[in-house]
């Protein structure tokens, strides 16, 4: 969907489309973290449109699509093993390599693992203390 200039309204089904066109480019559905990033370069309504028209997740669901709820609570043993998974992928992929914050908290963003704040709330370590934990040797100086 072009960019448009500011004072023009996206109807409904524009919005809809915006997403089925994110959705079948990126294999899911937008995050308000995307549509942010792309609006800012022009190529996505902003979030405005989405609020005004019944939030992001009422255009999914009408586009067709499944709604992630991401605002689940999930227990300690839950965020754990999440953690713990990915971790174990991310190394099986990258020549055994430990991933970095970034990559972790890149990866928590689209929905990969659990997120360094479930994290920090369940096991009261941070993200240097769990790689540790997992058996990552600590930085010699």
């Amino acid at each position: 969907m072009p960019a448009r200039v500011r004072s023009e309204a996206y109807t409904f089904q524009q919005l809809t489309e915006w997403v089925q066109g994110f959705h079948r480019e990126h294999g899911r559905v937008p995050t308000t973290i995307d549509i942010k990033e792309l609006s800012k370069k022009g190529l996505a309504p902003s979030t405005r449109p989405f609020m005004q028209k019944g939030g992001l997740n009422w255009v999914i669901k009408n586009a067709g699509l499944e709604v992630k709820n991401r605002n689940t609570h999930k227990s300690a043993q839950e965020v754990i093993s999440s953690f713990r998974k990915y971790i174990k992928e991310f190394r099986e992929n990258n020549n055994n390599r430990w991933p970095s914050y970034n990559e972790y908290v890149a990866a928590a963003t689209q929905g990969k693992c659990s997120s360094l704040t479930s994290l920090k709330t369940h096991t009261k370590r941070t993200y240097k203390e769990l790689l540790e934990w997992l058996g990552k040797p600590p930085r010699r100086m």
